[in-house]
């Protein structure tokens, strides 16, 4: 398992780790296209309703989103489906999600300029 998969799943299953990390999370981290719609349907549905989704909202929220091909709606859908709640230490995980952030921030500025 991915930390990318490990993050999207701890926004969906565990509210402490979710409320601390999501101001840091950015859309354009996470490199598989279907991650990354699983993070913005996320993080939409936390701006709009102030809380954090469960996994069915999120199935919903994809079924009614558009502009995706029936490939990236399957590949998204079975990348739900595979998020499971994960045993890991909060402290351990927000460390290796901080180090994740800054990892693709610096990428991605070197890859801009």
């Amino acid at each position: 398992m991915s930390i990318e998969r490990v993050i999207l799943s701890n926004l969906l299953h565990n509210d402490e780790y979710a409320r601390k990390v999501i101001p840091f999370l950015k859309s354009e981290y996470f490199q598989d296209y279907s991650e990354r719609v699983v993070f913005d349907l996320v993080d939409d549905y936390v701006k709009k309703y102030n809380e954090f989704p469960s996994l069915t909202a999120i199935a919903i929220e994809l079924t009614e989103k558009e502009g995706l091909n029936d490939q990236a709606f399957e590949s998204t859908k079975n990348i739900l489906s595979s998020l499971e709640k994960t045993e890991v230490k909060l402290d351990w995980l927000i460390d290796n999600t901080e180090k994740w952030c800054q990892d693709k921030a610096l990428y991605l500025g070197i890859m801009k300029s």
